[in-house]
């Protein structure tokens, strides 16, 4: 494999970091998409010709065609394919006839044509075929509808950008598959055929690497570091790019760019610092003695156009002092957002896994048709490329959830949501994620940007700040009503979220995400969540007031904090919906719900209370939820830290609210149901009476897997529970037969005195009513 780059006087990475601190005005992308002049006199392969196409002849003359510009015959065979099909939609379909078999397919895809190569892994890899099917002349048939916009076929029609290209075997009901047209510019072009004509090396990856570090740096203005930030306590100096010097680990004496490395540590040792060999490490650390994913960036060094300095959590922290840990894990928020961007070993599980994919790279890197093309007004020239279609759940707001072992860490979350950018190693090539775009080998030029939403990761990368004034609040609520003007004052109140809402109920779905991933340590779930809760106070805080966070909760937006549940059946959380499938499908054994108090680091109304269990909000459509149901008496509210980390487990927690609380009973186990408690039930039924009947009030969902054994009552035989109403939406939903209005906290008195009451779940009552007499009390929730 290629470890060097031709040799440069300057490379175009380190020119682009010399010149960024200087411009004053960024270019931006335009509507002609003229690239910037930097990039034209600092990229290599901005003019150099094309190389030539790994394709055979069949794929080289695709060209997409009307019915009518094809043969009766090709009709025929076209029309199997759309059997039932209106005719308006069938004549706007375009057609290409492909290979003549299946065989014919696959003897060209063996033989290494690109274009073959796609098309036979997506549609027909894995099927099974029987002999007459492999070798039947049947063609495959490719097809692309004009677009909406596209009256008729014109004779220089060229695929749209994003538009798709259906893949069928004429008159079989297998093998149908979707692949995507992208317009590539040719600088673009000229590194993905490196990719395609040549076994994966460092070197085409750093490439392609370089070209999205570039786009970021010129055309994202908040992603351009123009100030060096600090520097962490300690990074590893890779050594000068002639390899003359081994890395060694130093404390830097001047300030200057760096990366950092998110890794999984795996099951086997790893290169460590350890009190013994800290004074070698200072001196040397031989490359021997590295992992795999440790070696990337040593490779690269003097080749990236970095600086050379990286931070490794394994060799930067002093792994065996309990000292040197607790004050270096409390900068970690600094290190990964100062850095100029992680490198992310996302497809290895262990250090013996290193971060490229076995796979060939051309099963990943978009194909040239050479045959399409055009050229812009300022001159630039653009090719069009097919590539594999993402999977659903990689689209939008769930095309953040990357695969990986990496990412099934849940150490490794805060790493992915503090990074600068993130330049991460997956099965299927690389992806690059800054504030603003996120593009991947399959889709080097992001054309899914547009659909990706994380208010809280890019808040906290763009240094937003989301104040709690009303003042800001009335006029993030004036400017969504001017933009909306038809909206009346019902919409306004289910359509309108303001961003400090939006970047509440963002970390409640991150909570959702981050208990999805594994922990070897239970006891770790607050300080591994310590690092990102640091940042997202900076984003929650201002000169007004101070966010307060107490674990794992969002003190000032308490009301929708605290209705969280562990049942799996009221989970209706879309956006993580698919971790849940694969979490079932891994046949992982069942953890019980329960609440250990010798494990307990939290109070009972914080999910971080309950032991190996999910939680989710989603039963909750936050916009649509609130009231006035309890407030927060901040003054008599106490809570003690079980360490120097302000952030991570509690020793002690007492939260005071003013609030109701309403007497209900529950019959047993196999009765979720809430029933009101009155007079006559209270006293003896009179024998030849009949006994009142129970007025159901709502429905329990516990927090543990247990029976209420433990809360049943003297005198009435059955479990009190007391219910402090948190949130209600009054309106409801008349297209719901059953809609619950008011979510309460299930509680149940601690006895160490009055007016001091646990967690045991929540309670969905259907009706208002229920609390029109119930008055306010100081209620303490430990």
């Amino acid at each position: 494999m290629d470890s060097q780059m031709p040799p440069s006087d300057v490379t175009p990475l380190e020119e682009f970091m010399r010149e960024g601190s200087k411009k004053s005005e960024l270019v931006h992308r335009n509507p002609d998409c003229t690239d910037p002049p930097y990039l034209k006199v600092g990229d290599p392969v901005f003019n150099v010709p094309l190389l030539p196409t790994t394709l055979c002849d069949v794929c080289r003359s695709i060209r997409f065609l009307p019915l009518s510009e094809l043969s009766d015959r090709e009709i025929l065979k076209a029309r199997t394919c759309y059997p039932d099909q209106t005719l308006w939609a069938f004549n706007r379909i375009l057609f290409s006839f492909h290979q003549p078999s299946l065989e014919a397919l696959y003897k060209s895809s063996e033989d290494g044509c690109h274009c073959c190569i796609l098309i036979w892994k997506n549609a027909f890899a894995e099927q099974d075929f029987s002999p007459f099917e492999f070798c039947a002349h049947d063609p495959i048939i490719l097809d692309h509808s004009l677009g909406m916009k596209e009256v008729v076929w014109q004779p220089g029609w060229f695929p749209g950008n994003g538009n798709y290209m259906g893949i069928h075997h004429a008159g079989k009901e297998y093998g149908w598959a979707q692949l995507r047209f992208l317009q590539v510019p040719n600088p673009m072009t000229r590194i993905l055929q490196n990719n395609a004509n040549r076994p994966s090396s460092v070197l085409q990856n750093l490439r392609l690497a370089k070209r999205w570090l570039a786009t970021c740096w010129v055309n994202h203005p908040k992603c351009l570091q123009v100030r060096i930030p600090l520097m962490p306590t300690r990074v590893i100096d890779v050594g000068p790019s002639d390899g003359s010097r081994s890395p060694r680990l130093c404390t830097p004496y001047v300030q200057t760019r760096y990366l950092t490395l998110s890794h999984c540590w795996g099951p086997y040792q790893i290169a460590t610092t350890t009190t013994a060999n800290f004074d070698d490490r200072c001196k040397s650390i031989p490359m021997e003695s590295y992992q795999k994913p440790f070696k990337m960036p040593f490779l690269l060094r003097g080749n990236s156009g970095c600086d050379r300095y990286i931070w490794i959590d394994s060799l930067c922290i002093i792994q065996d002092s309990t000292e040197d840990w607790a004050k270096e894990s409390a900068k970690m928020c600094a290190v990964y957002k100062n850095a100029l961007f992680t490198i992310a070993a996302s497809r290895a599980s262990s250090g013996n896994d290193g971060l490229f994919t076995s796979e060939k790279p051309i099963l990943h890197t978009p194909c040239l048709l050479s045959q399409y093309g055009f050229s812009t007004k300022g001159g630039n020239q653009f090719h069009i490329h097919l590539t594999c279609d993402p999977e659903p759940r990689d689209l939008g707001f769930l095309k953040n959830d990357l695969k990986g072992p990496l990412y099934d860490r849940a150490w490794v979350l805060q790493e992915e949501k503090l990074s600068h950018a993130t330049l991460a190693f997956t099965e299927t090539g690389m992806t690059w994620e800054c504030s603003y775009s996120m593009v991947t080998s399959q889709d080097p030029e992001g054309m899914d940007d547009n659909l990706r939403q994380d208010y809280l990761k890019y808040a906290i990368k763009l240094g937003d700040r989301h104040s709690r004034m009303p003042s800001v609040l009335r006029k993030e609520r004036d400017d969504f009503k001017a933009q909306n003007p038809t909206y009346d004052e019902r919409m306004l109140k289910t359509q309108f979220t303001s961003k400090r809402t939006n970047i509440y109920q963002e970390w409640s779905d991150t909570v959702e995400l981050y208990l999805l991933r594994k922990i070897t340590h239970p006891s770790d779930r607050l300080p591994a969540l310590s690092v990102l809760a640091e940042a997202t106070k900076e984003v929650l805080s201002d000169r007004f007031s101070q966010e307060k966070y107490v674990g794992g909760m969002w003190l000032y937006d308490l009301a929708r904090q605290l209705v969280w549940t562990t049942s799996v059946t009221h989970f209706h959380s879309r956006k993580h919906m698919h971790l849940h499938q694969k979490r079932a499908l891994e046949n992982l054994p069942k953890k019980r719900r329960s609440r250990p108090p010798e494990l307990c680091k939290a109070p009972t109304w914080s999910w971080a209370s309950m032991h190996e269990t999910l939680v989710s909000w989603g039963m909750h459509y936050w916009g649509g939820w609130g009231g006035d149901w309890i407030k927060l008496l901040l003054g008599k509210t106490e809570w003690t830290p079980g360490s120097s980390n302000p952030y991570g487990n509690l020793s002690s927690a007492a939260l005071c609210v003013e609030g109701m609380l309403l007497s209900v009973f529950v019959i047993g186990k196999d009765d979720p149901y809430l029933y009101d408690i009155t007079p006559a039930h209270l006293r003896e039924t009179p024998p030849g009476e009949e006994p009142p009947k129970f007025v159901k009030v709502g429905k329990l969902i516990l927090d543990e897997e247990k029976s209420l054994e433990g809360l049943r009552d003297g005198e009435m035989g059955r479990a009190i529970v007391e219910l402090m109403p948190v949130i209600s939406n009054e309106d409801g939903d008349q297209n719901i037969d059953y809609k619950w209005h008011v979510t309460c906290l299930a509680l149940v008195k601690t006895g160490l005195g009055d007016g001091r009451f646990r967690r045991v779940g929540l309670g969905l009552v259907r009706d208002l009513d229920y609390f029109h007499d119930v008055d306010r009390r100081e209620i303490v929730l430990v």
